[in-house]
């Protein structure tokens, strides 16, 4: 094993599942054949290489529309991380309480909260913000009501139908795994945005 194999085997090895998984969801296409050997190989020996081919492959390539509804299915028909509520379908939203944007996947009452919490908060930083704070917050609380819109009609949101088209990959590799997958969606920030 060259050199170059021998430190990525060694970084590989000190990172935990969801980082590894991360390369493979957002990064697997910029990475060298060694580096793409090397994740395979370690992914395979922490027992996560079952469908690994499939996974790569789909990331690699465009997501069909059937997939893409295989997968929709899969996520939105998972139990609400937040509330643990089951009897209504999964969404999603990005909102903008920190530096950072925050994506959430939960029920609709769930994301009814979490926007308007955003949505106030935002009117609030609008206001100390001056204009820039003000277009700013304009801005949000429109993406806010887009998302409210689509979420109300029962239709998977812009923001899911993004998340699930990053992380394809990582579906597809989980699909048969209900704890991988809800701990993707229960920690969505890890590595969407």
């Amino acid at each position: 094993m060259g050199l170059d194999k021998k430190f990525l085997s060694e970084s590989y090895k000190r990172m935990s599942d969801g980082e590894l998984m991360a390369i493979l969801s957002n990064d697997y296409n910029d990475l060298t054949e060694d580096a793409r050997e090397v994740l395979k190989s370690e992914l395979t020996e922490r027992g996560i290489g079952n469908g690994l081919d499939k996974a790569i492959e789909v990331q690699l390539s465009e997501i069909s529309i059937a997939a893409l509804q295989e997968y929709v299915e899969i996520i939105r028909s998972m139990d609400c991380p937040l509330c643990l509520g089951t009897e209504n379908k999964l969404n999603a939203v990005v909102t903008f309480n920190t530096a950072y944007p925050e994506f959430t996947i939960a029920c609709p009452s769930c994301l009814d909260k979490t926007i308007g919490n955003a949505t106030g908060e935002s009117m609030g930083r609008g206001v100390l913000g001056g204009i820039g704070g003000v277009v700013k917050s304009v801005n949000n609380i429109s993406l806010y009501r887009k998302l409210l819109t689509q979420i109300q009609a029962d239709e998977p949101s812009d923001v899911l139908i993004d998340f699930i088209k990053k992380r394809a990959g990582e579906i597809e590799l989980n699909k048969e795994s209900n704890t991988r997958l809800e701990k993707m969606i229960k920690h969505p920030n890890a590595s969407v945005y």
